[in-house]
């Protein structure tokens, strides 16, 4: 609803399209799979280009996975935050926090919209991506303070030696 008038598209892993069926519905969605090849990398980035300049939104999850109901906010690498340096386009963060619901039971969602970041101009690319991974990272987890209702406890796996 944030992109409306314009379509949003996401940037999904190619295992989302790997399934027949599903693959006409990911792409009619607005979803664009993330290339598997050296060969089809250019025209993945050409299409980001082509969709940024007409004004449309482009959707990354930097965590990569989405947990639901898990109220923190798991750390993600720089690397995503390439696509807006290399576009100028600015980023926005969207961050859900949930709250139970008093009267009726169930789970309040309310749905944060933090933005413009803009890279820092002047410095490497490389200082850009890191500056807009920061503040996407900080704006996030401020806004993920906000939940008071997580039903779910995330545990992370240790590996055994």
């Amino acid at each position: 609803m944030a992109a409306f008038p314009k379509k949003p598209y996401l940037i999904v892993n190619a295992d989302a399209v790997s399934i027949p069926f599903l693959k006409r519905v990911v792409e009619d969605l607005g979803g664009m799979p993330v290339p598997d090849s050296w060969e089809t990398q250019k025209k993945f980035l050409a299409a980001i280009e082509t969709r940024a300049r007409k004004g449309n939104v482009i959707v990354i999850y930097p965590e990569a996975h989405i947990w639901p109901l898990y109220t923190g906010i798991r750390y993600f690498s720089a690397n995503s935050f390439a696509y807006p340096v290399n576009t100028g386009k600015p980023v926005f963060t969207f961050t859900a926090t949930y709250k139970k619901r008093k009267l009726f039971g169930g789970v309040k969602t309310t749905v944060y919209i933090d933005g413009p970041f803009f890279p820092e101009a002047g410095v490497s690319e490389r200082e850009q991506k890191l500056f807009l991974r920061d503040s996407a990272f900080k704006a996030m987890q401020a806004r993920s303070r906000l939940s008071s209702y997580s039903p779910n406890r995330f545990l992370q796996a240790t590996k055994e030696s």
